[in-house]
């Protein structure tokens, strides 16, 4: 994407058919499970333009999360820029350790919620998942906060 031939520009849709009758839908639209040795959680904040340290949670934040190796060496976050899907919250962004499993992992989420059934039919988004050192995550993901996304 742009400037970074590692990164990935991912969109999804998702289709409510006819028949259905929701008023809330929670989509995790794209989710990253990683092995563990990207045991280092770091949230992007836009404010500071900087990873932040972040535990290991688990939970949702508002703020972009990437998943590292402890040397900074290998590193994956996620992004979502502005959407314009009506009546929809998010991105909020996930992260999780799995200890039996061994796999850590970091989502995104949308949620969209109406007081009428919501209407059925495509519901898209797109998110841009930095793949890089961790110093290059770092930097996509400062050009991604301040240029406006295409």
């Amino acid at each position: 994407y742009e400037r970074w031939p590692q990164a990935l520009d991912y969109r999804v849709t998702f289709t409510l058919p006819t028949n259905a009758v929701h008023r809330a839908a929670q989509f995790e639209v794209v989710t990253g499970y990683l092995p563990p040795e990207f045991d280092t959680f770091w949230q992007f904040n836009p404010q500071t333009q900087k990873l932040e340290p972040l535990s290991d949670g688990p939970g949702e934040i508002n703020h972009p999360v990437v998943l590292a190796t402890p040397d900074g060496k290998h590193a994956m976050g996620i992004f979502a820029p502005a959407q314009a899907t009506p009546h929809t919250t998010g991105p909020s962004y996930g992260r999780w350790r799995f200890r039996a499993e061994q796999v850590v992992k970091w989502n995104c989420v949308f949620r969209v919620r109406d007081a009428q059934p919501l209407r059925a039919g495509d519901y898209s988004f797109r998110m841009l998942i930095p793949i890089g050192t961790r110093a290059e995550v770092e930097q996509m993901l400062k050009d991604w906060t301040i240029a406006p996304q295409r």
